[in-house]
């Protein structure tokens, strides 16, 4: 199995959203043009965001509002 793991990380204080740090997380990436896509809980999903991937080329992987995932052992 796949796991993706993370390459870059944004420390804010409690009160900054997640979907304002999308954009300073990928700027600490190297190399961010060898990546095909980005995942991202539901808290990324916003249109500025949404443009930033297709302007850096990304898979736009975010989870869409309103989803939630659950995982199931067997």
């Amino acid at each position: 199995m796949y796991l993706p793991r993370p390459v870059g990380v944004s420390t804010t204080t409690a009160n900054v959203h997640d979907s304002k740090q999308l954009g300073s997380v990928l700027e600490k990436v190297e190399d961010i043009h060898t990546y095909e896509g980005v995942n991202g809980d539901k808290g990324y999903k916003v249109p500025d965001n949404d443009a930033l991937l297709e302007e850096l080329n990304l898979k736009n992987r975010l989870q869409p509002l309103g989803i939630v995932l659950l995982l199931v052992g067997r």
